[in-house]
């Protein structure tokens, strides 16, 4: 590559050792992460009440961030669409991330919060 020297700078490296060092997870609760996004799909307009509290990146669960990113869209597009199962699914596939879902259920996953809500609100 001729004359070319390709150098690291020290942080970069740092950076790569310290991803290349494994983690241990973080505390998680699935049921808890998809609890909240059943509600938000129960309840479309909630997403105004958290959308200043919650970050896609605030879901340890694949499937229930890849859905919150999913909402935050709807909810936030220049014209907001209402969010629903429908809806939900629909972003989810425009953006490529129906597939966070599959290993999970797949649409099924997103109905199944619906039920975790139903069953909430009957005890």
């Amino acid at each position: 590559m001729g004359g070319l020297k390709r150098t690291h700078s020290k942080d970069r490296q740092e950076a790569i050792r310290t991803l290349s060092v494994p983690t241990p997870p973080l505390p998680h609760q699935p049921e808890a992460e998809e609890s909240v996004i059943g509600q938000l799909l129960f309840d479309g307009r909630a997403i105004v009440q958290v959308l200043d509290l919650l970050v896609p990146e605030d879901f340890y669960h694949r499937a229930a961030e890849a859905s919150y990113r999913a909402m935050v869209a709807l909810a936030t597009a220049p014209i907001p669409v209402p969010i629903d199962l429908l809806t939900v699914e629909e972003k989810l596939e425009n953006l490529g991330l129906l597939e966070h879902l599959k290993p999970y259920g797949g649409r099924l996953w997103l109905a199944q919060g619906l039920f975790h809500i139903g069953d909430q609100l009957i005890q």
